[in-house]
């Protein structure tokens, strides 16, 4: 769903808030944590943090609408992108855990609801009636909360369809 969602892009790219992103939607919210990551050239060539942040100032410093929504001239390996996913995806397991501690025992469904929507914000601060009912396990009010500002109609569909699953057919969910 995230790639789904997030998309994959190899270069830097403004995302739907003008935020410079990369890969399956990682903010790189400055220019350091930009030249943190291994970008490369087209020849595949080590970029230089002279390059990267060039390419992120680009993209972050221009004129609003903006004209440039992509840095094509440096790109990350299909082996950086996955590795960064993980690491998104690892940094994001403490709110999990601590937010829902029955998580394992969740549908898959609704933990890939889940799972989306952290990644999507980062924490379920926001989200207070949607924790309780997920905590209780109450997924058909879990599907009215999970409503997001600032996202495709799709994907807030594809989250509620996610959580109501488990409302429709409780009995054959573990």
């Amino acid at each position: 769903m995230l790639h789904k969602h997030e998309g994959c892009e190899p270069c830097m790219y403004l995302d739907t808030r003008g935020n410079v992103t990369v890969g399956v939607g990682h903010l790189c919210a400055t220019s350091s944590e930009a030249a943190r990551l291994p970008f490369v050239l087209a020849s595949v060539k080590p970029a230089s943090v002279e390059q990267i942040n060039f390419g992120w100032a680009s993209l972050r410093y221009q004129s609003k609408p903006p004209k440039l929504t992509r840095y094509t001239n440096l790109f990350l390996l299909k082996e950086n992108i996955d590795d960064l996913l993980e690491d998104d995806l690892d940094r994001f397991n403490g709110v999990m855990v601590d937010t829902f501690p029955d998580l394992n025992s969740f549908p898959m469904s609704a933990q890939t609801a889940l799972w989306d929507m952290v990644f999507n914000l980062g924490c379920f601060g926001k989200f207070p009636k949607l924790v309780l009912a997920v905590n209780s396990k109450d997924w058909l009010t879990a599907s009215r909360e999970c409503l997001r500002v600032g996202i495709s109609k799709q994907r807030n569909i594809d989250t509620q369809n996610l959580f109501e699953e488990n409302a429709i057919a409780p009995d054959l969910q573990g």
